[in-house]
């Protein structure tokens, strides 16, 4: 099982937004305009329905990719057959005091979209609860598990998408990228 936790942890970049972009969606944008550091991730679930507790799953690396390993990548686990209500955090801890990058991915949500893609999970369904007006971004989500007991991963991207978001994962430049190792019990 650690062999599996170990490969498929995946984390291609943990640099935040950079300000002030102008986006072209043929090419990537050029300038050289500082990023913010996400050194947290954390998912909260909490049941619906009230019964389960609530779950908290946390990515930490606080001094940044290519350095040492992530401190915390926990497995989130869920009970089948539940609704849970998912939030994400972004944090950069590296910073003093500690920068809450959530509120700046909600102010600028119609730039920002979260893409969750289950593997090897069966009927897991994943919907983002909150928009920019237009378009989802997935700040908030709901997650429904289906009637069997799986492991499997939940990659999750933070797209920055300015002047390109369509509600899709494919235009834009990718912030974070993590692949949750996912549970679901019994």
């Amino acid at each position: 099982m650690k062999s599996f936790v170990f490969l498929t942890i995946v984390v291609f970049s943990l640099f935040g937004c950079k300000k002030n972009k102008i986006a072209d969606p043929v090419k990537q944008p050029t300038d050289n305009n500082s990023s913010e550091l996400i050194t947290t991730v954390q998912l909260t679930f909490t049941d619906s329905a009230n019964v389960e507790p609530n779950y908290v799953s946390v990515f930490r690396d606080i001094d940044g990719p290519g350095g040492q390993d992530p401190s915390s990548f926990d497995t989130i686990r869920l009970k089948k057959g539940t609704v849970y209500f998912g939030q994400i955090s972004l944090l950069n801890e590296a910073a003093s005091p500690t920068e809450d990058i959530t509120s700046e991915v909600s102010s600028e949500g119609d730039e920002h979209l979260f893409c969750y893609t289950p593997n090897n999970l069966g009927e897991l369904v994943i919907l983002r609860t909150d928009s920019d007006q237009v378009y989802e971004i997935g700040i908030t989500t709901k997650w429904k598990t289906g009637s069997m007991a799986r492991t499997g991963a939940v990659t999750v991207v933070l797209k920055h998408q300015p002047g390109v978001k369509d509600g899709t994962c494919s235009p834009g430049e990718t912030d974070i990228e993590l692949e949750f190792v996912v549970i679901i019990e019994d």
